[in-house]
């Protein structure tokens, strides 16, 4: 994704049989490198923990951390009133 000089970086991932071949990294770098084509001088990126050694060997460093919430309008049906068992 790019905006305003910015590369973010998402949902990078490799299926666990092909892992710790590079190919998370080399997909990685291409990105980044096509973003330096394009004008972007600033990368942004979340990661797994699994990923989390790679993109550090990259240069990214951690300055936060964002924690994910759900809300299912199911779930809450189910858990208050018991539909949906």
């Amino acid at each position: 994704m790019l905006g305003a000089g910015v590369a973010g970086l998402y949902h990078v991932g490799t299926v666990p049989t092909a892992r710790g071949q590079g190919i998370g990294k080399a997909v990685t770098l291409a990105a980044l490198q096509q973003a330096r084509e394009l004008g972007c001088r600033i990368a942004i990126l979340h990661a797994s923990s699994q990923g989390e050694g790679m993109y550090r060997q990259l240069g990214f460093a951690e300055v936060g951390r964002v924690s994910h919430w759900e809300y299912s309008r199911a779930r809450i049906l189910r858990e208050r009133w018991g539909f949906g068992r």
